[in-house]
């Protein structure tokens, strides 16, 4: 069923927003998903969705975790879909475990977790997953992991790059991606509860197109990305539907005395 893998594949907008690792406030966000048009078969009669997010560190690792929770109706047939994904990834950058899982109406149909490798920045590695059990996937030399990859998009915004490429590993999967700079300066139009003032500076209107060989594919996502890793409105685009994904709610965490 494409709809689940492309709904999945959303677990990708948020820690793919960020852009300055060096300056990212630990924080949790909620988002509430809006369908805007529906490009699938059938008829979808009602959509609901929510995205809770979570960025935090400690003195060795950031960690990662985002939930989804999406209720529609296609044709009269009510469904569910439950994603989860965990992922601690070390501060060099050389290191990440993860743990996806996704379920459809209580049924698990995709679970990848495992530990993956980097034999350094820019140099090959290896991922060898504990699910699906006993399988490996070798990662080509300049791979990057979640929170690395941030580091190298600040690194173009800095030397005034309009748009580069990355190869990224990311919930057990390698994701191709294209970073295209479409505005600066951009003012966030959202007023979201809680710690609203960590969205009160302009940020980045970034383009990212995200190809897959998996059965997600194609994605694109427009995000408003600030420079502090918060993402405060997002509009993703595939095969199946278009969704905006609004900021509703925004706490910030403690940040470790390392």
């Amino acid at each position: 069923m494409r709809i689940v893998a492309t709904l999945a594949a959303t677990l990708a907008i948020f820690p793919m927003s960020l852009l300055s690792a060096a300056e990212i406030v630990p924080h949790e966000a909620t988002y509430a998903s809006t369908l805007k048009k529906y490009h699938g078969p059938g008829e979808l009669q009602s959509w609901e969705g929510t995205t809770r997010y979570s960025i935090s560190r400690d003195c060795q690792k950031w960690k990662i975790v985002t939930r989804m929770i999406f209720n529609f109706t296609i044709n009269g047939t009510e469904s569910q879909i439950k994603a989860i994904s965990r992922t601690y990834e070390a501060l060099d950058g050389n290191r990440m475990e993860f743990d996806t899982l996704t379920q459809l109406n209580g049924d698990v149909i995709n679970h990848k977790k495992g530990v993956a490798k980097l034999q350094g920045a820019g140099k090959p590695g290896v991922v060898t997953y504990r699910e699906p059990q006993g399988e490996t996937l070798d990662l080509p030399a300049g791979t990057a992991f979640t929170i690395a990859s941030t580091l190298g998009s600040i690194d173009q915004l800095g030397a005034g790059k309009k748009q580069w490429k990355q190869l990224i590993f990311s919930d057990g999967d390698i994701t191709n991606h294209t970073y295209t700079v479409r505005k600066r300066g951009v003012v966030p139009s959202v007023n979201p509860s809680g710690d609203a003032n960590l969205i009160s500076q302009a940020g980045w209107l970034l383009e990212t197109k995200m190809f897959s060989q998996g059965p997600a594919g194609n994605i694109q996502v427009t995000a408003l990305a600030h420079a502090n890793g918060v993402t405060s409105l997002a509009t993703q685009n595939n095969e199946m539907f278009t969704t905006r994904e609004e900021l509703i709610d925004i706490r910030a965490l403690p940040t470790p005395q390392c």
